[in-house]
């Protein structure tokens, strides 16, 4: 959580940004069987509080450089000599008044971080190149190779990094207005050490996100505030080896390959390209009031609705087979149609809505925490009728029929009671359920139900009634402080864990085998 808002990427759960440390003014981790405020979690919750600005102006430059150095330069390319091609990193930060409005702070941060990384490649082959030659097929000893590369070390797992983190805020009593908006922008390349001697041959890796982050807090008393967050998160993430999907460079997906499983790609490049996004807006109210010296009541709901896209696709040879009057393959770059194995696209809009309700309550002999929260989740899709007939086989059941998949909810009861039993001692016991939507990806994957027609298990299928993750968790503990600046703290748990993500092999009528998350 930032600022109580999610920033996770709802395809597969990560965190879609990064704050940087100086825009951190606090870090929050709540673990074990934590209130009913908080949901979508297993174990823990990190929220992090970020930085206002304050009543006059600070700032803050940093940067540094570095090296990666090794005399195993037969296992590291590249890393025997001391040069400033390392880590690069640069951070600023700026804060306090404006001269706008009274009481409108600003607070900004910047990284701009440069690695080419500690693997580098040598450039033995170009694309362009292909295998050895062998004149004698019966003498794999006498050959010719076909290398043009000119030897040079070509990094292969480069990293780069730009952000920024912006925030006003605007006080005037009773109410306060924020605006927080994170921005990141990443490069890379991963390591595929079967191209070592063609390190060109690697695709990027592209990663933009952008949230905007609108709060408005209302204090009417001082035992009282009410909050009305909104915030939308959009996540890019694209991979390919050149932005033209019809670039020239491009050379035939086989080319290249290896004799055996012990040599490197003799030329050759990646050949899939992918592209998705994932955009999330979030609706949050809440009221909390210390209503009674006993009682400190807070209720609260959340809305959210995703939209996520994803497109993967794969070169293919459209003329595969076919060979000139030389004798040579013919390479037509293309791509298989839409909608089929090498070709897949989908478009979602799954939606989630959550409310809870909880009661903090202070007596002289003990404190408890109790509250109760719904969590509703709808994938928004459909599924075949009938599993069995995927390739709506009209001879079979179920061919070309669909239905809506359920939705999926479930009530969560939160306890947490402390039992003082001196003024260094307490016993406190908790009692919690938990609720966590499972990554979307494994909700949509192969959402035309393209199955192989093999009796292997070759395809999988993605199910978009995947039951969520349910936890039932038990905690006892005690805290106590045994001498001046030394305490123990003892808990001891029991957490019951349901519906971790799984598979199931499903077999169609006509005898074909494949795999279905579960």
């Amino acid at each position: 959580l930032i600022d109580g808002i999610s920033v996770n990427d709802a395809f597969n759960n990560g965190l879609s940004v990064q704050i940087e440390n100086n825009s951190i003014r606090q870090m929050e981790v709540i673990s074990g069987t934590f209130n009913a405020e908080y949901g979508q979690a297993m174990s823990g919750v990190v929220n992090i509080v970020t930085r206002d600005g304050g009543q006059r102006f600070e700032g803050f430059v940093s940067g540094y450089i570095g090296n990666y150095l090794t005399k195993h330069s037969d296992i590291f390319y590249n890393l025997n000599k001391i040069n400033i091609d390392g880590p690069r990193d640069f951070q600023f930060n700026f804060g306090g008044p404006t001269k706008l409005l009274d009481g409108l702070t600003f607070f900004i941060t910047g990284r701009y971080f440069k690695d080419d990384g500690y693997i580098f490649g040598k450039r033995v082959y170009n694309v362009t190149d292909d295998r050895p030659f062998f004149p004698n097929a019966m003498d794999q000893t006498n050959y010719i190779n076909l290398n043009t590369g000119d030897g040079a070390y070509i990094p292969m797992n480069p990293y780069e990094k730009k952000s920024f983190n912006g925030k006003l805020t605007y006080i005037i009593p009773p109410w306060k207005f924020s605006y927080g908006i994170f921005w990141d922008d990443n490069w890379n390349k991963y390591y595929n050490h079967a191209y070592r001697w063609t390190p060109d041959a690697i695709k990027n890796h592209y990663r933009t996100n952008t949230v905007h982050n609108f709060q408005l807090a209302y204090y009417p008393t001082q035992n009282t505030i009410s909050t009305l967050k909104f915030s939308t998160n959009l996540y890019k993430y694209w991979g390919h080896l050149y932005a033209d999907p019809y670039d020239s460079r491009y050379v035939e997906p086989n080319q290249g390959s290896p004799y055996s499983d012990y040599t490197f790609n003799s030329g050759g490049n990646e050949s899939d390209r992918y592209n998705r996004y994932t955009l999330t807006y979030i609706l949050q109210w809440a009221l909390e009031s210390q209503i009674t010296k006993e009682h400190k009541v807070k209720i609260g709901a959340e809305g959210r609705l995703h939209r996520i896209q994803n497109h993967y696709m794969t070169i293919r040879n459209l003329t595969e087979g076919q060979i000139d009057e030389l004798g040579n393959p013919i390479f037509t770059l293309g791509y298989s149609n839409p909608n089929t194995k090498f070709n897949q696209e989908y478009l979602t809009k799954p939606y989630e809505f959550s409310a809870f309700i909880q009661d903090k309550m202070e007596y002289d002999i003990m404190i408890i925490n109790a509250g109760i929260r719904f969590d509703y989740f709808n994938s928004n899709w459909s599924l075949p009728v009938d599993l069995r007939n995927p390739l709506n086989n009209p001879n079979f059941p179920g061919a070309n029929e669909k239905r809506k998949a359920e939705a999926e909810y479930q009530v969560s009861p939160r306890l947490g009671v402390s039992f003082p039993i001196s003024d260094q001692g307490a016993i406190h016991f908790s009692y919690g359920h938990f609720f966590q939507v499972p990554p979307f990806e494994r909700l949509y994957a192969n959402d035309r139900y393209i199955i192989d027609q093999t009796t292997s298990l070759a395809s999988y299928i993605g199910n978009p009634e995947l039951k969520a993750q349910k936890t039932v968790k038990y905690e006892l503990g005690l805290q106590q402080v045994l001498f001046p600046n030394l305490s123990v703290d003892l808990s001891v748990y029991y957490s019951d864990i349901r519906n971790l993500l799984g598979m199931e092999i499903l077999e169609t009528y006509e005898g074909f085998i494949f795999g279905r998350f579960i």
